[in-house]
């Protein structure tokens, strides 16, 4: 399972109409302020990372060590019973160039997981906090 989190280098842009209004708020927040998009794009990610391992059930504790957040290429390692994620390494934007961060799990069983097999996620994991994205980053833009 992947998500990617995609900044076009400069500025968010999305061809939906209300994630539009959206992205244009968010970019003349950061002109206005002097806020950097690309740093409030990568906290977004990291957020939604960490909100996904917080939200993921726990037996083994391998399906919540294996997300893996990265720049430009997927991850798709996966950890060991009682083991944490690795901490991501992450550059952010160069040059104006964009950048993808992703977030994946590859646990055989995450999909079923996502999907609310388990009563301690009945309604998944990386859906739920993929939906807080707005939310990370009008926090992110406050704390940069």
């Amino acid at each position: 399972m992947v998500i990617r989190v995609r900044n076009t280098g400069g500025g968010i842009r999305s061809s939906r109409n209300a994630t539009s209004r959206f992205a244009r708020d968010v970019n003349r927040f950061a002109e206005k302020f002097g806020v950097d998009v690309d740093e409030v794009v990568q906290y977004a990610a990291v957020e939604i990372w960490r909100a996904t391992i917080a939200a993921t059930p726990v037996d083994t504790g391998a399906a919540r060590a294996s997300w893996r957040l990265s720049q430009d290429t997927v991850n798709l390692s996966v950890s060991g019973p009682g083991q944490s994620p690795p901490t991501p390494t992450l550059q952010g934007a160069k040059n104006g160039r964009p950048v993808s961060y992703f977030i994946s799990n590859n646990i055989n069983y995450i999909p079923f997981l996502e999907r609310g097999s388990s009563r301690q996620a009945p309604r998944g994991m990386l859906a739920r906090s993929v939906r807080r994205f707005e939310t990370f980053l009008r926090e992110g833009a406050r704390q940069i």
